[in-house]
């Protein structure tokens, strides 16, 4: 795996189809006060879906999703949606498809939606804009 950086472009939305209107979610903030925005190190597809999970609860609309690609091309959607299933939240994955987000929004017409990008193995940054 290279160790190659991924660099943050402010268009991520629209590169992936997506409208950052319908962003909720909101990077860390640097507990040192300088007002610098943090990553995650989450470094398992575990603790990647714990989290997702755990921010789909805690967020009050039942129709929204998670949007994450991960540094080795895999795209990953977790959905909050009404399902047949007894789990709240779906997971799906789909490598190297810049349109997987934008079909998923397509198809369900999300009311709102976070982007996450891992920039290094294990790092992920929340999108804001």
């Amino acid at each position: 795996m290279s160790n190659k950086l991924i660099k943050f472009r402010p268009e991520w939305f629209e590169a992936y189809g997506l409208d950052s209107e319908k962003n909720f979610m909101c990077a860390p903030v640097c507990e040192c006060g300088c007002g610098g925005k943090g990553v995650l190190l989450l470094n398992s597809n575990p603790e990647l879906f714990g989290f997702m999970f755990n921010m789909l609860m805690e967020n009050e609309c039942n129709h929204c999703a998670i949007f994450a690609h991960a540094f080795d091309g895999t795209m990953y959607a977790a959905l909050k949606v009404e399902n047949e299933s007894d789990d709240p939240v779906l997971f799906f994955g789909q490598k190297n498809n810049m349109d997987f987000f934008k079909e998923w929004d397509d198809e369900l017409d999300f009311h709102c939606y976070g982007l996450m990008i891992e920039t290094k193995h294990g790092e992920w940054k929340i999108i804001e804009d």
